[in-house]
């Protein structure tokens, strides 16, 4: 048995996350901003605190004797909150992780460059990142940074990372996308309606971070270079085989008033927004973020996904398909 420490464990994937750990035998500490589910208290090997990562909370006291640390707790809203809940936040678990202690970080897969990809290509953990994010929205721009943060501390100083990078999360509450399209007046304008969705239940992914938490190293080479006697640093994408369509996931959720539109012309008009806002002065500030080439491509590109290296280092994944678990969802 190990104890796992997961933070922003009051949310959608981190209670899935707590429910996980406990039902690998582990114990826990859940890091929230409020009040736990009362299902915590009557749990002997939960121990429920209330923190603000970012307000300077006594971390390393709720890290003492950690094995691992699921940091899972990320802000919402533009750069400035990202910027105090997402890459502060990050910075101060880092700065708290305890002396052998593994830090899975809970990534994402905005942090992709999928505009320099071509239709239909394979996206795996070997695809290219965005360098910065200026081209993208305020959460992938703190997404793309929380790693850095991380990947610092692994290259330097010793830390054990795994960045899993997790796909489109859905569960009970939780059915909806922008990767869908857009829904208005009762209708969804999807583009293409084709592209495969990279879909993950939130109790697979909660699964799979736990197993990361606690997975053997077997000597894998290093999945981004690190100082001779530094950490390690793994990264996994989360993601379930077979991942529906835009139109079967709208279908399995029940929006039959569909209008799909060419994905291509669309993404030429972004093309040419992007540089009408590069070369008229005060253009580019004015422009939508939702419509830029870069955050259509991350949206809506035609993709096919790896699980490969999952499988490869956190063992077998039997999952449920996805039409039998959005039906469940929406009960």
């Amino acid at each position: 048995m190990s104890r796992i420490v997961v933070t922003g464990a009051g949310g959608f994937l981190g209670q899935a996350l707590v429910a996980a750990a406990r039902e690998a035998g582990h114990a826990v500490t859940a890091l929230s901003r409020g009040e736990g589910p009362p299902a915590w208290a009557e749990d002997a090997g939960i121990a429920a605190h209330r923190a603000d990562l970012a307000a300077g909370s006594d971390l390393k006291e709720s890290f003492a004797g950690a094995d691992a640390v699921i940091h899972a707790a990320a802000g919402r809203g533009d750069d400035a909150a990202h910027a105090r809940d997402t890459r502060a936040a990050t910075e101060a678990v880092v700065a708290a992780m305890p002396p052998g202690a593994r830090l899975v970080l809970v990534s994402s897969f905005s942090v992709y460059a999928a505009a320099g990809l071509p239709d239909w290509a394979t996206l795996d953990e070997t695809s290219p990142t965005e360098p910065d994010g200026a081209v993208r929205d305020a959460y992938a721009r703190a997404k793309i940074a929380q790693e850095k943060i991380a990947v610092a501390a692994a290259q330097t100083a010793g830390l054990d990372l795994w960045i899993l990078r997790v796909g489109t999360l859905y569960g009970p509450g939780h059915l909806w996308t922008a990767r869908l399209g857009w829904e208005k007046g009762g209708r969804v304008v999807s583009p293409g309606g084709d592209a495969p969705v990279p879909a993950i239940h939130v109790n697979h992914a909660a699964a799979d971070l736990v197993a990361a938490a606690t997975a053997e190293e077997r000597g894998w080479p290093e999945d981004l270079p690190v100082l001779e006697g530094a950490g390690h640093v793994r990264i996994v994408n989360l993601v379930d085989p077979d991942p529906p369509t835009q139109g079967q996931w709208l279908a399995a959720i029940g929006r039959g008033r569909v209008v799909k539109i060419p994905r291509r012309p669309l993404m030429k008009a972004a093309g040419m927004l992007d540089l009408a806002g590069s070369l008229v002065p005060g253009l580019e500030a004015r422009l939508p973020t939702g419509l830029g080439e870069a955050v259509l491509a991350a949206r809506f590109k035609p993709l096919r996904y790896s699980t490969a290296r999952a499988e490869d280092r956190l063992g077998p994944r039997p999952m449920a398909p996805f039409a039998g678990l959005i039906h469940a969802a929406r009960q």
